[in-house]
């Protein structure tokens, strides 16, 4: 294998990198879980106030609370406060991942991981302002903070995922 480095991404995987991924993914990726959270929980809600203005106390207070429940867990999801579990800080620090990206393939290395994927097995690749997310799976990504490239720029990364997963930038 290739052992030159066209662009380099140090990233700290900490609450806010999670927050961006999870915001993202639910924003874009899978839409459908918070949908159908924030539909139940409209639905149940109605439901209660049905049921309440039918004179009845005892149903529509659980329904209202468990719709409610739906709708607050729903808004959560897709404002990035629900997500993953952060990874345990080692020595009091964020774990951090660095991405190396070749001709041939992307290499992640961390603490607890490393290896690397072909071009062709991303799936998609997303961004926001600060990081790129590159899709392997319909559900994991690395998540590659823009601010924390130490070879390249953003600008430059995102044209070569452009050429090296054509049609999957979203």
């Amino acid at each position: 294998m290739e052992s030159t480095y066209y662009f380099e991404a140090v990233t700290a995987y900490d609450k806010e990198a999670i927050r961006h991924y999870t915001t993202y993914h639910y924003r874009h990726v899978d839409r459908r879980a918070p949908l159908s959270f924030l539909v139940l929980g409209g639905l149940f809600t109605g439901l209660s106030a049905w049921r309440l203005l039918a004179g009845e106390l005892l149903l529509p207070a659980v329904l209202g609370i468990f719709g409610l429940g739906l709708l607050l867990a729903g808004i959560d999801m897709l404002s990035g406060k629900t997500s993953v579990k952060v990874p345990d800080p080692v020595e009091g620090r964020p774990l951090t991942n660095r991405h190396r990206f070749f001709e041939d393939r992307l290499e992640y290395a961390g603490q607890q991981t490393q290896g690397y994927y072909t071009y062709d097995q991303i799936t998609r690749v997303g961004e926001d302002r600060e990081y790129f997310y590159i899709y392997v799976q319909s559900n994991q990504a690395l998540v590659v903070q823009k601010a924390g490239m130490t070879l390249g720029t953003p600008e430059q990364l995102e044209q070569f995922l452009d050429r090296k997963a054509p049609g999957r930038r979203q």
